[in-house]
């Protein structure tokens, strides 16, 4: 009873239901438009869904699945940065999913690099 006690008092003690393989990439220098994909796997008992996706600039795209990714099961996050029209030197890009996990709804990924 006490266990279930603490889980109810601070589930943010359990990890994120979707777990990725990484959160992070550097492209290092590039010369022009380059893809990554971020591998996620859902832990949870459940379906876990990607609804959306939030990029801190428009030189950066985002492939996700729609449909429910089921327990166990595993999928790609792609992301593609363009640097057409975009300065020289490093960047840094950060993408937020949107998503039915209820302990980490909104997770992160990162892109970074040199033009």
């Amino acid at each position: 009873m006490s266990l279930l006690v603490l889980f109810l008092c601070f589930p943010m003690l359990a990890g994120p239901l979707l777990h990725f393989d990484s959160t992070g990439h550097d492209f290092g220098r590039i010369v022009g438009p380059v893809t990554h994909n971020f591998e996620v796997v859902n832990t949870a008992a459940d379906s876990v869904s990607v609804l959306g996706a939030m990029t801190s600039c428009n030189c950066t795209t985002v492939a996700y699945p729609h449909e429910p990714i089921a327990p166990g099961d595993t999928a790609l996050v792609t992301v593609t940065y363009d640097p057409v029209g975009r300065p020289q030197g490093d960047f840094t890009r950060v993408i937020t999913l949107i998503t039915t996990d209820t302990i980490t709804p909104r997770p992160t990924l990162t892109i970074t690099g040199k033009q």
